[in-house]
């Protein structure tokens, strides 16, 4: 087992080199670029606390970056994560206890970068929302950003900002990272193999009873409506989402004023 846990752990050496790999333009006084010459003091202290906060969550999401990659770089066998037999299938048929033990601190990983991505967007609507004085009631990055009913008030405060970041949020990586991450949160988690199982609520056979009401069931022997996602389609989502990241990252240090 201490084999195992030496594998999750990069060294220094790994860890620098995988930080090397990633472009991430942290500025030397460590928060955003935002001119605050004009603000009140109190305001501008909140906005720089806020831009510190955002560093704070983009430097955990790039922890859990690292982490991952390394781990992934040990080998997960799961690009053959089904095996078809004589009325049966097996899930992950290549595993042994080390692919359990990696993929579970993968998944891991990948669960929290999602997060702090996440949070890390929802903490820019937090500080336009003090820079722009829009009052806005629990503000978020799509409510800011990508939603019909604030996009006066946002274009109005910063056009050049605007139109930077809407370019980004309509790539559709940002739109596989929204669904992505809601599906980690609250749906099943594209990472875990799904049942296969499905229910209509019909009257043809074979029928089960569930909560009074019955169901046709769509048996997953066949193993056809199986759905999973591999480590390495992960690893190649989540680079790509982290270069959407940098490149939010750099329309705000270029345009929020």
């Amino acid at each position: 087992m201490k084999e195992l846990y030496n594998l999750i752990h990069p060294s220094y050496g790994d860890y620098s080199r995988l930080d090397d790999e990633l472009r991430l333009p942290l500025r030397k006084e460590n928060h955003l670029s935002i001119t605050e010459s004009e603000l009140p003091f109190l305001e501008g202290y909140d906005i720089f606390k806020w831009s510190e906060t955002f560093y704070d969550k983009v430097r955990h999401a790039e922890f859990s970056l690292i982490n991952l990659l390394h781990i992934f770089e040990q080998g997960i066998n799961d690009e053959e994560w089904l095996a078809k037999g004589r009325g049966s299938v097996r899930i992950f048929p290549h595993f042994e206890q080390k692919d359990y033990f990696l993929k579970f601190y993968f998944d891991y990983y990948v669960d929290n970068f999602f997060y702090k991505v996440s949070s890390a967007l929802d903490v820019l609507s937090h500080i336009s929302n003090r820079l722009y004085n829009w009052n806005m009631h629990k503000p978020s990055f799509e409510k800011c950003w990508n939603h019909k009913e604030s996009e006066s008030t946002v274009k109005l405060s910063n056009e050049q900002l605007y139109f930077a970041l809407r370019e980004i949020i309509d790539k559709p990586i940002y739109k596989d990272f929204r669904r992505i991450r809601n599906d980690f949160t609250h749906n099943h988690p594209p990472s875990s193999p799904t049942s296969g199982v499905i229910l209509y609520k019909d009257k043809e056979r074979p029928v089960t009873n569930l909560g009074g009401n019955e169901y046709r069931i769509t048996k997953s022997l066949s193993g056809d409506h199986i759905v999973y996602t591999s480590s390495g389609e992960i690893k190649k989502m989540v680079l790509e989402v982290w270069e959407l990241l940098i490149d939010i990252i750099d329309a705000v240090n270029e345009h929020m004023r």
